[in-house]
């Protein structure tokens, strides 16, 4: 009886934090089960991989490993107040960031030459 009110005591007062460690272990999981899914599917699929082939593939999987990871961790600090505040002011300026790059690598249209 008392384990319980403690342990329900400690979730109350420290909820963000062990929803922070969860949402981290979790996103650490579907991160080795994506990797392992695609290391053992690729050769059964591909058969006999290159080089130049096994490159890219492991480049691939470290990318997606690393693309889930910072997503968990993300979320993760998500769930304190003061990092969301931080986050959400860094997401609007990568976005207007995206915006001006975005229209600044657009091609041009060439201008047709005048007829003579």
């Amino acid at each position: 009886m008392r384990a319980d009110l403690l342990l329900g005591s400690f979730l109350s007062s420290h909820r963000n934090t062990v929803t922070a460690i969860v949402t981290v272990v979790v996103a650490f999981v579907v991160a080795q089960v994506v990797d392992h899914a695609v290391a053992r599917r690729a050769p059964r699929v591909a058969g006999e991989l290159s080089p130049v082939t096994s490159t890219r593939l492991r480049f691939v999987r470290r990318l997606l490993y690393v693309s889930i990871l910072v997503i968990g961790v993300a979320l993760a600090l998500a769930q304190f107040a003061a990092v969301k505040r931080v986050a959400t002011g860094i997401l609007a300026s990568s976005a207007v960031l995206g915006l001006v790059v975005g229209f600044a690598a657009r091609r041009r249209s060439p201008t047709p030459s005048p007829v003579s």
